[in-house]
């Protein structure tokens, strides 16, 4: 048997091993174009040279500190302008799932129990949640991520949207003190006209997509219009005219991007 060596370096020991990859400059590089693919939302081969090189030397500079390395990518200039379609990133399952429930403290999971399993957040878990069909990988049959929407991504959204909007209606109004509810701090279960609802509408666009609109805009009135409609087609029931709108909003593909 040969004494261990990595390409022609002596070694004695794991450790040796692993200094020795580190202080490997195609480790390094290696590492650098991962990192860049993941957050650019880029295939591999897409990766710029003289990106990867840039974030390699910043790898490098702070001694293999892989943190420091990718806060220096996210707080560099090409990763903070996204101002066109094409500098649009998709959020990941996870992503998504973080914000739907920053927004309305809803987690789409299923209690496994009875199969002494536990519970499975859906949209984390790639054999029976829908991480994969929300456009994430499994590492086995699906090894590359997706990076736009399509049929499953968006019937993925629309349940997750339906959901979340269900739960937060329910717990919201639930609450008697409107501020210290999530969404609607504005308006009360038995609110249908239009002067109160209009003002609430423009909350929820600007907590949603970070629009800052009037009253009287066009997108306030078609979220008042599909309100009124859900309303007409129950009399009385405000909760579910409010979970048909929420659900229209909550699935906006806007949503889904940053």
């Amino acid at each position: 048997m040969r004494e261990p060596h990595y390409f022609g370096s002596p070694g004695q020991s794991l450790a040796d091993l692993g200094d020795m990859i580190s202080r490997d400059p195609r480790f390094s590089r290696c590492a650098a174009q991962r990192a860049h693919a993941y957050f650019h939302q880029q295939d591999l081969a897409e990766v710029p040279f003289t990106a990867a090189a840039q974030l390699q030397a910043e790898l490098l500079a702070a001694k293999m500190d892989y943190k420091a390395m990718i806060k220096a990518l996210v707080l560099g200039p090409g990763f903070a302008l996204a101002t066109g379609p094409e500098g649009r990133r998709r959020a990941r399952p996870g992503q998504l799932a973080s914000l739907v429930a920053d927004l309305t403290g809803f987690r789409w999971r299923s209690d496994l129990s009875s199969f002494k399993v536990g519970k499975i957040d859906l949209m984390d878990d790639s054999m029976i949640g829908y991480h994969v069909l929300a456009g994430g990988v499994d590492a086995i049959f699906v090894q590359k991520p997706s990076y736009t929407y399509n049929a499953t991504t968006s019937l993925t959204l629309r349940a997750l949207a339906r959901q979340a909007a269900s739960a937060v209606v329910e717990a919201d109004f639930a609450i008697a003190d409107k501020t210290k509810r999530r969404l609607f701090t504005l308006v009360s279960a038995a609110d249908s006209g239009s002067a109160k609802l209009r003002p609430q509408l423009v909350r929820l666009h600007r907590r949603f997509f970070a629009d800052e609109l009037a009253d009287d805009s066009p997108e306030i009135d078609e979220s008042l219009a599909l309100f009124l409609a859900a309303l007409k087609a129950k009399p009385g029931d405000i909760k579910r005219a409010w979970k048909t709108t929420l659900t229209a909003l909550l699935q906006d593909v806007r949503i889904a991007f940053y």
